[in-house]
């Protein structure tokens, strides 16, 4: 593990071999070097790149330079946070049981701390006000009650989200009392390995794996026979459980996407080695932070789904036993909220409000007016017209249409939209 000194002579060093390339013009370039140069912490580099990036985009060398930052960042910041940890622990201000919980989680490779969101997202009033007045009158009532019903989730929130959910964990797993417990996520780019990090510090059981299961159906790859190995050791177990956390799902296709990637590779172990079917059973547990009743009800339905069209091998699907759900906040979708008097207008003006030109009617069924600090849903999942102020062109005044027209042809910065849609997720970029 890297030491404090080894760490900073490494940035230092970088530091001083591209000053050296840097022309005396340059000032904005030099007083930034010199100023980390004189404080070189993690946390100052991290905040030099969250503040200071924007300067070194000028030319190929700049970007690589502030790319080579980026990367020293990320793969420093475990060790330096685990150097923070033991360092409470000698002072007393962290219990061994707190101590041998980070070990463990370092052990699984589940980095800590997770990335937090560097922006607090508020709806931009001045766009929306131009998107109101872009409209004839007569649907202006109709946007206030689109802008009424935003439904905003904070980082906050889904900290407190966080650890309720963890306590409806730990008494499932209690009360079944799985002899295995494995977690899977799509990768660490995702946003379920970003709440898993969030998350772990609140879970009391134990989890033997954490397992990455991607969405290639390719079976054949090395990868995806690791990941088969990986399941076949939690089939020894007579009573395994599988658990997916993520921070949210608004139609649950993705959950179902899940489903079927874990059902194809358990489908592989049955053709190789049939055996480890005889006695062992597995239980699916997804958990959301929120989730829309439409999600909810697709997930718990996969497995009958599947079931009735046949797509399982019998022992496959008597090795799964069930599927269990746990969310916090369930989210209304856009046709379950109370529009008081515009319903009778809903299926008109609002769903013309809610839609973009290539969304299929039916789709309105699962979206949701919701937004994060962390990410904006797809436009699956929200009103992607209405969050980038962009209102439909039959329903506006004559004299705006050549005006939005032109605005809808060109690529919007975040501050043009309603709400922001190219967020830097936290699980992707973490500065």
């Amino acid at each position: 593990m890297i030491g404090k000194m080894a760490y900073k002579t490494q940035l230092l060093n970088l530091l001083k071999q591209y000053s050296l390339s840097l022309d005396h013009s340059e000032i904005e370039k030099i007083n930034v070097i010199n100023t980390l140069s004189r404080a070189p912490s993690l946390e100052n580099l991290k905040n030099t790149l969250l503040n200071h990036a924007d300067i070194f985009q000028s030319d190929e060398s700049a970007r690589a330079f502030i790319q080579t930052l980026r990367d020293f960042c990320k793969a420093h910041q475990p060790s330096m946070y685990w150097n923070k940890i033991k360092d409470a622990f000698h002072a007393g201000h962290l219990s061994q049981t707190l101590l041998d919980k980070y070990q463990t989680a370092k052990d699984m490779g589940i980095h800590l701390p997770p990335a937090t969101p560097d922006q607090m997202v508020k709806p931009n009033l001045r766009i929306f006000k131009e998107y109101r007045d872009a409209l004839k009158p007569e649907y202006h009532s109709h946007a206030n009650a689109m802008m009424g019903h935003l439904d905003k989730i904070s980082f906050p929130q889904l900290k407190i989200f966080i650890k309720k959910l963890a306590c409806k964990l730990n008494q499932h797993v209690h009360d079944k009392q799985y002899s295995t417990i494995c977690i899977f996520h799509r990768g660490k780019h995702k946003s379920e390995y970003w709440m898993l990090q969030m998350m772990y510090p609140f879970l009391n059981f134990k989890i033997v794996d954490v397992i990455e299961i991607n969405n290639d159906y390719d079976l054949s790859r090395d990868e995806n026979q690791a990941v088969i190995l990986r399941l076949q050791n939690a089939l020894h177990a007579k009573h395994s459980c599988l658990l997916f956390i993520d921070d949210g799902t608004y139609s649950g296709t993705q959950c179902v996407d899940h489903f079927l990637h874990i059902v194809n590779r358990l489908n592989e172990i049955h053709k190789k080695q049939p055996e480890y079917f005889n006695e062992s059973s597995i239980d699916l547990v997804f958990a959301f932070a929120y989730a829309t009743q439409k999600a909810s009800n697709k997930i718990n339905q996969s497995l009958e789904l599947c079931n009735q069209h046949k797509i399982l091998p019998y022992d496959v699907k008597n090795l799964i036993k069930a599927i269990y759900f746990f969310s916090e906040k369930t989210v209304l979708t856009a046709k379950e909220m109370d529009w008081e008097d515009l319903q009778t207008d809903y299926e008109t003006t609002l769903s013309d409000m809610l839609k973009s030109n290539e969304m299929k009617s039916d789709r309105l069924e699962q979206l949701t007016m919701v937004y994060t600090d962390w990410r904006t849903p797809d436009n699956f999942s929200s009103p992607a017209a209405f969050f980038k102020g962009s209102p439909p062109i039959q329903l506006c005044r004559e004299e705006k249409k050549t005006e939005l027209e032109a605005r809808q042809n060109r690529l919007l910065r975040d501050d043009e939209n309603i709400i922001p849609i190219n967020l830097a997720a936290p699980y992707k970029h973490n500065f």
